[in-house]
């Protein structure tokens, strides 16, 4: 049979046996790499599944196969009818019945060729898939712009913003070069991790301080929600890409060993990461890596990605898009979309600024040609104007150099500018007003230097005169001062306590001081006659000091004693104390030694024969010696005689205290060398010379008001005499010196005033002299100077003249304006002919360069029009020719067969027959033809989508790690598509020799993927059962 040949190759000739001696039914067995059997297989060719009793054509065909093989395998026995078409669509009710029973084995009805094309697709399960159709977009879109010279547009570390850039462009500016990120610290290449062997946790979240866990080919991770696995799932993701999705890698210390020997720790050096997301993924861009997002699209699975294949969220976004985009071609391109798509937006308004740029150009070029021909029609030369000027200049003997116009024309008007002002100085200086010669002023000048000349002499010898005059008055004010002050010394001399004058004020503080004292010394004398009142007979014959330190020791010795005494109050009465107890305790002893033994006779403590009652009289007569109390209160009898003595040493010594701070420290040494009666005696004396202190001190405040009330001070005698010793060289001691002095100072004042009189009148005489200088035209020395400095002026106006014009010497002033009017007519009419002139050609030279700036100009724009059209059309192929769009366009229309046929795999009933991502929309296709959305079907089914997207991608991936991690991806699933993908992933890891981590949260769930993978063996198989309490998870067989 043609069935039979496709069966045996498909699984082996020799695990394609017949049952029984019938020719329509055979068994097929699927064997792993190591010889274990993991799925049995019936092929029925009969019509049985139309007949009535099929309960016991099961059995009849299944039972002891089914229940002498091993559990696990119980779960993996499967049933196929090979049915005609036309019955299929006759009998659908039926099929669908059968396909409902589940005893034995899981029930198929189908024709032949759905059958084999079934088994042709597990077949093909672990086939490599090739890269993913299309390339790689954004590396794409990166090589076409770094071609380009485009990097700015994706390098958006250096050039963050777009308009500066654009500008830059435009201008021709050069960019910086973007560094390649890929490259990093790495050497080599990155290592292919096919399977994992060992992972060891030192420091990881809530799990243990150290963990070790051994991995098998298969690997389940099975524990109620919050027990750890996805943070176990965290740890593989930490050792392989450096980060983990929202969490937080700080503190971590992981390591994972491969199969291959390779140690992966973490955490490890950026570029580590780097080069396995170029090696595993060919993630090349500049902006880093995204080794963590790309393991989540090609290697782990979680439950969530059903929820992500909806049409649109709240805000109508289109996440099927957005969500193929992201699988497709990386979240990056998005990003880079956008930057492309802003700087095309950017360089479009560039291009639109730079045309009407270019109209604006154009305008001004017309304008420009219009003003250089308005220019060149009012032309005019000045050369005949200038020959006009230079002949009047030789007329009238103007002195001014030959050369080129513009600087012939600033000497002459600098030379007129120069004669007018100088004309107009000496006009203002003249008294005539213009009518003087060079002559006339040269004789004024003279006539009154001469004049000058004479009153400086005279001037001189008057001053020297006025400053003799000056010091003889100030000879004789001073005399008269000193003269004032000497008569004043009289009333001093005529004081008769001139001799207290001096040190009048430390005289009466010292009296002060005297009386003060003395009145202290009676309180002293109160104070220790009240002191020795109260201290016993003959404490008089001692100083103070010493009986103070008498009474000091007798308290110390007197504490001594009261210390001792209590010392031993105290050790009596705690003797007193313990024996009590010792007491109380030998009678409660005895008592329950008695109670116990009757009829003992001896004592338990040392052994000592004694009757009841004698050893009752002991314990009496030793409580009655100890507690006897005499001796304890002679103790306290000696205690309070000790501190009667204290304390009246306390109160002695506190007396001698309150004594101590009335003596002043004027009576230190007397305290302290004489006895007690002889202090007494001592300050009796004192106290009696109190009343002459008083009166002493009386007379001397009577002096120093006396000396305040008369003006008299030691001061100024002091200053006096010696003025009048400096001045004399006489020392004013009493009234004779005085005599002596005074009639000196009368002398001198007559010699001053005689000379003072003949000095005056000589100051007179010159007075008079002086005045004839003057007359009625320079009526003082004022007018004179004045009409000096005026004649000088216009002498110096006229010299300046000269200096340009020759000028006559008996030329008037008036003449010589007349001139200067007449060069200055002459001159503007050459010179304003000459600067229009100037003008015109100037403004031909600035229409000139003006043309030239704006014709650099238009070329500029239109060089950098040629840029932005160049560009536009560069992104515009982007945009356009390799946009998203198309892109995606592609990579699903590559795709889609596969992951409409591992959806057909994983998924049952099969109700939908196709899968469409038409219109960035996914709809499935029933059986009736009828399309729905992925909004319209449920969870479970979206699941099965989502995992049909994840495991097409996953086998396109050549280089990447061997490795799928699987969190609760059946958590919406029902349990029939449960087992098709439990079978579906054995395939998987059969044929392709992929490492499987399936972690669940359902125990029912992780029983049969255990019935699933327990072929393979204690050690390709590992359970991990983790808990919320303990987080301990060993391998379960």
């Amino acid at each position: 049979m043609a069935i039979l040949e496709s069966l045996k190759q498909y699984f082996g000739a020799e695990n394609v046996v017949l049952p029984s001696e019938r020719t329509d039914l055979f068994c097929c067995y699927k064997t792993s790499t190591n010889g274990s059997v993991y799925q049995i297989n019936y092929v029925d060719c009969s019509d049985a599944w139309l007949q009535a009793g099929l309960e016991a054509y099961f059995e009849d065909r299944l039972a002891e196969r089914y229940y002498t093989s091993e559990p696990f395998l119980q779960w993996n026995f499967y049933y196929y009818f090979i049915a005609d078409e036309t019955l299929l669509r006759k009998h659908a009710d039926i099929k669908r019945m059968v396909e409902n029973n589940e005893a034995f084995a899981r029930k198929f009805v189908l024709t032949e060729a759905d059958l084999l094309e079934r088994f042709r697709k597990a077949g093909r399960i672990g086939q490599q898939g090739g890269h993913l159709d299309g390339g790689d977009l954004y590396t794409e879109w990166l090589d076409y712009l770094r071609t380009e010279g485009l990097s700015f547009v994706f390098d958006e570390q250096n050039y963050p913003n777009y308009k500066s850039w654009v500008d830059q462009y435009v201008e021709g500016r050069p960019f910086l070069t973007p560094t390649d990120h890929t490259s990093g610290n790495a050497t080599g290449a990155a290592p292919h991790v096919r399977q994992l062997r060992h992972l060891q946790i030192s420091q990881f979240r809530s799990l243990p301080a150290t963990r070790h866990f051994r991995f098998g080919k298969v690997n389940l991770v099975s524990g109620a929600n919050a027990s750890g696995k996805t943070s176990f799932f965290d740890t593989l993701e930490f050792c392989l890409t450096g980060k983990a999705k929202g969490a937080d890698g700080d503190g971590y210390r992981l390591a994972l060993d491969t199969t291959d020997g390779i140690t992966l720790p973490y955490p490890d050096t950026a570029a580590v990461y780097r080069q396995r997301d170029v090696t595993w993924y060919k993630s090349v861009n500049t902006r880093g890596h995204n080794l963590s997002g790309n393991f989540n699209k090609f290697n782990y699975f979680s439950s969530d990605a059903a929820f992500v294949l909806k049409t649109e969220d709240d805000r109508g976004e289109n996440l099927i898009e957005r969500t193929i985009t992201d699988i497709a071609v990386g979240r990056e391109i998005n990003r880079l979309e956008e930057r492309v798509t802003e700087f095309r937006s950017r360089f479009d308004a560039q291009r639109d600024t730079l045309q009407k740029s270019e109209r604006q150009i154009r305008d001004e070029l017309n304008k420009l040609a219009r003003n250089m021909e308005e220019v060149r029609a009012s032309s005019t030369d000045s050369s005949a104007f200038r020959a006009s000027v230079k002949e009047y200049l030789e007329t009238h003997g103007w002195q001014i150099n030959e050369a080129p116009d513009e600087n012939y024309i600033a000497e002459i008007a600098a030379a007129l500018e120069l004669v007018n002002h100088a004309y107009d100085d000496m006009v203002f200086n003249l008294p005539r007003s213009g009518e003087e010669s060079p002559v006339q002023i040269a004789a004024a000048i003279e006539s009154l230097s001469l004049k000058a000349n004479t009153l400086t002499l005279f001037r001189e010898e008057h001053d020297a005169a006025q400053r003799l005059n000056e010091q003889l008055q100030g000879a004789m004010h001073q005399l008269n001062e000193l003269a004032d002050f000497a008569a004043g010394l009289k009333d001093y001399f005529a004081d008769p306590d001139l001799a207290l004058l001096q040190g009048i004020g430390l005289a009466i503080q010292e009296a002060e001081a005297r009386v003060i004292l003395l009145q202290k010394a009676g309180e002293c004398l109160s104070g220790l006659q009240t002191f020795l009142t109260s201290q016993p007979a003959g404490t008089g014959t001692q100083t103070l000091f010493e009986y103070g330190e008498q009474q000091m020791n007798r308290r110390q010795q007197a504490e001594t004693n009261r210390q001792a005494a209590a010392a031993i109050a105290e050790t009596l009465r705690q003797s007193v104390d313990q024996l009590t107890t010792l007491i109380a305790d030998i009678k409660r002893l005895g008592a329950d030694f008695l109670d116990i033994t009757p009829a003992a006779n001896h004592c338990p403590l040392c052994d000592t024969p004694l009757l009841h009652d004698v050893l009752a009289e002991r314990i009496r007569a030793t409580a009655a010696n100890f507690g006897d109390p005499a001796l304890y209160q002679q103790r306290q009898e000696e205690i309070r005689r000790y501190e009667r003595v204290i304390a009246d040493a306390d109160r002695v010594l506190e007396a001698i205290d309150r004594f101590e701070t009335l003596i002043p420290h004027n009576y230190l040494d007397a305290v302290s060398e004489r006895s007690l009666d002889e202090l007494s005696k001592f300050w009796e004396n004192e106290t009696d010379m109190l009343p002459v202190a008083r009166t002493e001190l009386s007379r001397l405040r009577g002096v120093k008001e006396r000396f305040e009330v008369t003006g008299l001070s030691f001061s100024h005698l002091r200053q006096v005499r010696e003025a009048l010793l400096t001045r004399f060289n006489v020392e004013v001691q009493n009234e004779a010196d005085l005599s002596n002095v005074l009639a000196i100072i009368e002398r001198q004042a007559e010699s001053l005033n005689g000379q003072f009189r003949k000095q005056s009148e000589l100051i007179e005489r010159l007075r008079e002299r002086g005045a004839a200088i003057f007359d009625s035209l320079y009526p003082d020395e004022e007018a004179l100077m004045a009409g000096i400095r005026k004649w000088n002026g216009a002498q110096a106006a006229l010299t300046t003249i000269r200096s340009k014009v020759a000028v006559a010497d008996n030329l008037s002033v008036t003449r010589i304006h007349q001139d200067v009017l007449g060069l200055t007519s002459v001159f503007t009419t050459y010179k304003d002919n000459w600067y229009a002139q100037k003008t015109r050609t100037e403004a031909m030279e600035l229409i000139t360069r003006s043309r030239q700036n704006v014709d650099e100009r238009l070329r500029s724009n239109q060089m950098m029009a040629t840029r932005v059209n160049s560009i536009i059309i560069k992104l515009d192929y982007l945009l356009n020719e390799r946009s998203k769009t198309r892109y995606l366009a592609d990579f699903i229309a590559a795709n889609k067969q596969e992951i409409v046929s591992i959806f057909r795999q994983i998924h049952s009933p099969l109700e939908f027959e196709d899968i469409s991502f038409a219109e960035n929309k996914v709809r499935l296709k029933d059986q009736l033809g009828f399309w729905h959305t992925i909004n319209q079907v449920s969870t479970g089914q979206r699941t099965a989508v989502a995992l049909s997207l994840f495991l097409s991608l996953n086998k396109k991936l050549p280089c990447g790690p061997d490795i799928i991690l699987m969190d609760d991806p059946v958590t919406y699933v029902d349990d029939l598509n449960t087992l098709s993908f439990f079978d579906y992933l054995r395939e998987l890891v059969e044929q392709s020799g992929r490492q499987l981590f399936f972690a669940t949260a359902n125990s029912d769930i992780a029983f049969l993927f255990a019935q699933k993978f327990r072929y393979l063996g204690t050690e390709e198989f590992q359970h991990f059962a983790f808990t919320r309490t303990e987080q301990n998870a060993a391998p379960l067989i």
